[in-house]
């Protein structure tokens, strides 16, 4: 029985195939477009924005939603940068062609935007500046997005998603930003191997 045992006994996962089945997982449900559809389906695209770009778009702030997740709950480069690398090249594997070619190109721009944006918009605890930064967001998402006019805080007429819509797209935003960060605080507790030791 000890031979047989041993024999047959599963080979213990590495920390990187750890992670890439915890990242399939996520981007099987991440990729859907369905929250995509519910808050955008609706919305005029700007004359300039394609239905693969704003699909882009969605994605590339989804990524990034996931990016500071993973930076609030595990704080590290060593921790976050493995998992987030993975998550990224699992979810463009998701796309189709048309829209993975734009995802590819924005993903890295958002992702230094978005994170950053984010932890000073939360530190902030300023409403309307959470309101700007996921405003900015969506206007991108619609193609709406000025970026001078935006950089110089104009209060132009941008077009794009009404304020309603903003505020709802903000709150999706944030709750799965801490459905995220909540997951990760789990998994630290549960699969400490996910982030910590060599990854082979």
């Amino acid at each position: 029985m000890g031979f047989l045992g041993g024999l047959f006994k599963r080979r213990e996962e590495t920390r990187e195939e750890l992670i890439k089945q915890a990242t399939d997982l996520m981007v099987e449900t991440d990729a859907k477009p369905d929250y995509f559809f519910d808050l955008f389906g609706n919305e005029p695209l700007a004359k300039v924005q394609t239905v693969d770009g704003a699909l882009a778009e969605w994605h590339a702030q989804t990524v990034s939603c996931t990016h500071y997740a993973l930076a609030a709950s595990l704080s590290t480069a060593d921790k976050i940068s493995p998992f987030i690398g993975m998550y990224r090249s699992a979810f463009a594997k998701r796309l189709k062609p048309e829209c993975r070619n734009i995802f590819v190109q924005i993903v890295p721009l958002r992702e230094k935007e978005y994170v950053k944006a984010i932890f000073e918009t939360l530190k902030s605890g300023d409403s309307a500046q959470a309101l700007g930064l996921f405003g900015s967001m969506a206007r991108r998402i619609t193609g709406h997005h000025d970026e001078e006019l935006e950089k110089a805080g104009l209060p132009a007429d941008f077009g794009g998603p009404d304020i309603i819509k903003i505020t709802a797209f903000s709150y999706y935003a944030m709750a799965r930003i801490n459905a995220t960060k909540e997951s990760i605080d789990r998994l630290q507790v549960q699969l400490p191997r996910l982030f910590t030791g060599p990854m082979s």
